[in-house]
């Protein structure tokens, strides 16, 4: 590069990869994604997990399911795989709600309600009787809409609740309102299944929430 030198005679080289400013054909200083790799050498210029890449700046995929590992709901096995369609991977999912609606261990076709998780009374036991007044009051609590993406509220009717509860599906408690509220804010929160614990003089309800 006789055009291009510095006071020594030597080919200037800007970004300092060992090859002359007049035959460089990419600046190796750019990494778009900061993930170490120059976006010159880098197979995935706008990796989603820039931290966690092999030497091509490719995001890992450890168990092979197309999800790289930064955003892999079910670590180990394959995220695509739902076969009863709510949104929790097979392989971390605790239920099958196409065999048991209310996820209580008492399959669909023998349990006494199968939309109260808190009731494990078979049909045929003598205690599947008639709704009590205050079940009835519980059971019409509700959450809207669901799935949600921003607010969800609370039909409480006649019912005064007097504690909220919102847990992940590793049963980890995510938000409690201890105070009278019918709305929860979780714009904030990741997509994917949760429970809503909702207190009142009637008992406790849990309900399953969406989160698109």
């Amino acid at each position: 590069c006789p055009n291009d030198v510095d006071s020594n005679g030597v080919s200037n080289d800007a970004d300092n990869d060992g090859t002359p400013n007049c035959n460089d054909t990419c600046d190796d200083t750019v990494d778009t994604d900061n993930d170490g790799v120059s976006d010159c050498d880098d197979q995935e210029i706008n990796s989603p997990c820039p931290n966690d890449v092999d030497g091509n700046g490719v995001s890992n995929d450890d168990d092979n399911d197309g999800v790289p590992n930064c955003e892999d709901q079910c670590p180990g096995f394959d995220d695509t795989a739902d076969v009863d369609n709510d949104n929790i991977p097979d392989g971390c999912d605790t239920c099958n709600e196409n065999l048991d609606a209310d996820c209580d261990g008492v399959p669909t076709d023998e349990d006494c309600d199968d939309n109260d998780p808190d009731n494990t009374t078979h049909i045929n036991d003598p205690d599947c009787k008639s709704l009590s007044a205050s079940e009835i009051e519980i059971k019409e609590v509700m959450l809207y809409p669901n799935p949600a993406t921003n607010i969800v509220n609370i039909k409480a009717g006649n019912v005064i609740l007097t504690k909220i509860e919102l847990f992940n599906i590793k049963g980890q408690l995510i938000i409690t309102k201890d105070s009278i509220s019918n709305k929860i804010d979780v714009s904030h929160l990741p997509s994917t299944i949760y429970f809503v614990k909702l207190y009142s003089e009637y008992g406790i309800k849990t309900v399953k929430l969406l989160k698109e």
